[in-house]
């Protein structure tokens, strides 16, 4: 708990140095998130609610496959519209909110590639299966073998141990003076606490879905070590990348080339995260559109790419240095919502 406040704190104070540095910030958004949540909870159970109810009301209606295509047109914009509930004084709220719509809006849009999917589901387990961030495409979990407990209950306590130490590395690098050091260091010195961290969350979180006796997506593999771009992707937050795949990438490949559909892809996924940062702040950033268009073309020219093609050295050592650099886009978004940088962005990197 006392993690938890000094973590909220710290996100608090944060926002408030931005705000004197920063002349364009709004001065209503000077709120601390600990009084802001007591203000948003019927906000934010109301929205989530929605997002549920228009969910369960899709699958219902989908048994009748001429009324499910035109209830998608219907829900999809209904759960996509629900962080608009909460204040936009409150951008981190409607981050959470956002980032719940954009997942609940997948499964829905997935149930509706794959219509034969509803009938896995009873009305109860579907609602389960909401809550389940770590399957978009349930058709590629069937097989998924279950892991006794005793493997996850270990899993649990190696990843919240070091979700811990990450937690209290994370408050001294957020809470550093970065004033007068290069903009470079200071993202190269955060960025790796930003990963493990998000890591390590979906490490512990994967392995309390298992105890639960969820089937999930192991989320994610070895990230430091892929030889291409293409590779890195492919091991990136499996469950979205298993949804990119059977949801959109599969059915354009039919009708274009495999390099136009792995760049559609990448513009869709370039347009989500706008819209999960976008609908926060109400106003679209554009860096993630530019990181993703950029990782596009990279994943276009490199997804032939094999590793007895390549010295494993010089491509790991590549795409790693082209992951890195490319990075400072994606947080660059990343800090228009929440302060990743103590300071200003750099001339060359702020529009």
């Amino acid at each position: 708990m006392r993690l938890a406040w000094n973590l909220s704190n710290c996100v608090t104070m944060g926002r408030a140095i931005q705000s004197l540095r920063y002349s364009d910030r709004s001065s209503s958004k000077k709120h601390s998130i600990n009084g802001s949540i007591y203000m948003c909870i019927p906000a934010l159970l109301v929205a989530i609610g929605i997002s549920y109810l228009a969910a369960i009301l899709f699958f219902l209606t989908l048994q009748k496959h001429s009324l499910g295509n035109i209830t998608i047109w219907v829900v999809v914009p209904v759960i996509l519209s629900t962080p608009l509930l909460v204040n936009s004084d409150y951008p981190e709220w409607r981050l959470i909110l956002s980032l719940n719509a954009v997942t609940i809006a997948g499964k829905v849009f997935d149930l509706w590639h794959d219509p034969a999917g509803s009938k896995r589901f009873r009305l109860l387990a579907f609602t389960a299966y909401l809550t389940n961030i770590f399957c978009l495409v349930p058709r590629r979990h069937l097989k998924v073998l279950r892991t006794s407990v005793t493997p996850l209950l270990l899993r649990m306590l190696v990843g919240t141990t070091s979700l811990y130490l990450l937690i209290r590395l994370l408050l001294y690098v957020w809470q550093k003076n970065w004033g007068n050091v290069p903009f470079a260091l200071e993202h190269l010195c955060k960025l790796p606490v930003a990963i493990s961290l998000l890591w390590n969350v979906a490490y512990v979180g994967e392995a309390a879905w298992k105890l639960l006796g969820a089937r999930t997506t192991h989320f994610m593999g070895n990230i430091i070590t892929p030889h291409s771009p293409a590779e890195f992707w492919r091991r990136w937050n499996r469950p979205a990348q298993q949804f990119f795949y059977e949801d959109i990438f599969k059915p354009l490949k039919v009708k274009i080339s495999p390099v136009k559909s792995i760049l559609l892809v990448f513009f869709v996924n370039g347009l989500i995260h706008e819209y999960v940062v976008g609908i926060a702040i109400d106003s679209f950033p554009g860096y993630f559109l530019m990181f993703f268009l950029v990782h596009g073309i990279a994943v276009g020219l490199t997804w032939r790419l094999q590793k007895k093609q390549c010295n494993m050295f010089v491509c790991v050592s590549m795409t790693l240095s082209f992951n890195v650099c490319t990075s400072v886009l994606f947080f660059a978004g990343v800090n228009k919502v929440l302060p990743f940088y103590s300071g200003k962005l750099p001339a060359w990197l702020a529009f």
